[in-house]
């Protein structure tokens, strides 16, 4: 169960494969941008704090410009799915391999 939350999974025969990767897990407050929790793993997103505070500000550009909020974002290599809870003050940024999308 370990290795399928770090995204490796099983293939036939018994060996193990690499299924996609998840690089960080951040929690951030939006009033601030600044990260309340940063969990690292496998080729992980340098500077989670500066990261924060760029994806509050993308948020909140797009929720002015568009009335709607950013929930993806994928750059060469690297995807970030988003989810906000509006009334907790908090956002979830997920950074995953881009083929996981």
């Amino acid at each position: 169960a370990a290795l399928r939350a770090a995204g490796v999974g099983r293939c036939g025969g018994g060996s193990v494969a690499n299924a996609g990767m998840l690089r960080n897990v951040l929690i951030i407050a939006t009033t601030s941008g600044l990260p309340l929790f940063s969990k690292e793993f496998l080729n992980a997103v340098a500077q989670p704090r500066l990261i924060g505070s760029l994806l509050t500000a993308m948020m909140e550009w797009a929720v002015r410009t568009t009335g709607m909020p950013v929930t993806y974002i994928e750059l060469s290599n690297v995807a970030v799915t988003i989810v906000k809870d509006e009334t907790a003050g908090i956002c979830c940024a997920l950074f995953h391999d881009r083929s996981d999308g």
